[in-house]
């Protein structure tokens, strides 16, 4: 369920440390501006979306495979002020949703703001995405370099706690 990969982001964010949470603050920064950038490029791809089909790509879906923990974090630290709201949404949340939780009153349109959605969320479309291939390849390399940077915080996080249990 995507309330554990909220409840692990939030220990992540917990558990680094001063310099690594202004490292992360920085990545989620250049993944929003990013996204900004996408967004422009993507307009009118983003107007048939809204327009045509009216986010049907955000019902009968896996929320799992949609939103990583990555995401979680880059929303949690891009976002902190929508805590409440998120929460809200988690609290709801049942074994199979139907539709993403996160859709405002169960409808739409979504509770996160255009330059702070999930990775899957902005690269999915139902129309030709030829144009704006470059600047989907840009967002989704700009998201693995938040990846990796969990993936080494969350060694030397294993590796201090190894310490301290022999020392």
């Amino acid at each position: 369920m995507i309330r554990g990969d909220f409840a692990q982001a939030e220990k992540f964010i917990r558990r680094l440390d001063p310099q690594e949470r202004e490292t992360l603050r920085k990545i989620c920064a250049d993944i929003q501006e990013t996204e900004y950038r996408f967004l422009d490029a993507a307009s009118r791809e983003m107007d048939q979306c809204y327009s045509g089909c009216r986010g049907l790509c955000c019902r009968n879906i896996n929320l799992d495979a949609i939103i990583t923990e990555v995401d979680c974090v880059y929303i949690r630290t891009i976002e902190p002020s929508m805590r409440e709201a998120i929460d809200s949404c988690l609290r709801r949340e049942t074994m199979f949703p139907a539709d993403c939780i996160f859709l405002r009153n169960g409808e739409g349109p979504c509770i996160f703001p255009a330059a702070s959605r999930p990775k899957v969320c902005l690269n999915t479309f139902c129309t030709d995405t030829t144009p704006i291939r470059r600047e989907m390849r840009l967002l989704s390399s700009r998201f693995g370099r938040l990846s990796r940077f969990m993936f080494f915080c969350k060694m030397k996080m294993f590796i201090r706690s190894i310490r301290r249990s022999f020392c």
